[in-house]
């Protein structure tokens, strides 16, 4: 299963977008709005058993920060 990106960048009239699946959502007036919504995303994919990341990108599309949230780094039972 292929890991699904939930990128998180300024939209180009102002603000910031999530974007997941070639979809965009918002624009929202802060990064952390538009992150909040990426890692819902990515969180409900990941408990459907569906790997999933997240990306915060600048404006010119330097990658800030990313966290994976696949299968490999779920929480092992004791």
């Amino acid at each position: 299963m292929n890991c699904v990106s939930c990128f998180v960048k300024p939209s180009a009239n102002n603000g910031w977008v999530a974007q997941i699946d070639n979809q965009e959502f918002g624009p929202y007036l802060s990064c952390d709005m538009a992150l909040k919504v990426a890692i819902a995303d990515a969180l409900a994919r990941r408990k459907t058993g569906c790997p999933a990341s997240v990306i915060v990108a600048d404006a010119d599309g330097t990658v800030r920060a990313k966290r994976c949230l696949c299968a490999s780094f779920a929480p092992q039972p004791l």
